[in-house]
């Protein structure tokens, strides 16, 4: 289900990266401006946060919240 995602994704002229970490998201005001990753900044308008189990570790520094739903397979 991940990849086929970020393949739509992908199609709509996103990217992705695989095997770099998000350190911080990166903002100026009420904006994204980019990440910060393990292999340098990435300036973006725009970020998605698949990050699993642990969606708020990004977005909590900047007061915001993800909210999360449990589904079980």
């Amino acid at each position: 289900m991940t990849r086929a995602i970020a393949a739509a994704a992908q199609r709509s002229g996103a990217v992705v990266e695989e095997g770099v970490t998000v350190l911080s998201v990166e903002t100026s005001g009420d904006r994204v401006t980019g990440v910060r990753t393990t292999d340098g900044r990435r300036p973006a308008r725009t970020v998605v946060c698949a990050a699993g189990i642990w969606p708020d570790r990004l977005p909590r520094p900047h007061g915001a919240t993800l909210p999360t739903r449990w589904v079980r397979h």
